[in-house]
């Protein structure tokens, strides 16, 4: 299984290779917290016939359903598994920043 970091950069695109048979993963970054996953082939043609294709949300072991963006297939998600014909396949982590973390949590804990 290929298992991959990401830090979301929004505007972003990446591509992965799964190294199963002729399935690569596309990225694009809508925000810091959220992206826009597709299958395309080795040529770039996008994969619609997902029926044995399930994605899983890495935090909740949830299976996360596809919506349509730009008449394609997609899942949006944040960490998650892809699983073919029941076979892990690859495996994305959201990584943070780790200064805005930082920024994040010295705003929740600043004193009135």
């Amino acid at each position: 299984m290929s298992e991959n970091k990401i830090l979301y950069v929004e505007g972003e695109t990446k591509d992965f290779d799964t190294d199963h048979e002729n399935i690569r993963v596309k990225i694009e970054v809508l925000n810091e917290d959220v992206a826009r996953v597709f299958l395309v082939d080795k040529n770039d043609i996008p994969i619609d016939d997902l029926e044995n294709v399930v994605f899983m949300n890495v935090a909740t072991k949830n299976k996360v359903s596809t919506v349509l963006v730009e008449n394609r297939k997609s899942y949006l998600i944040n960490s998650y598994e892809l699983s073919v014909d029941g076979r892990r396949i690859f495996k994305l982590n959201q990584q943070k920043e780790q200064s805005s973390v930082e920024i994040s949590l010295a705003r929740y804990f600043q004193k009135k």
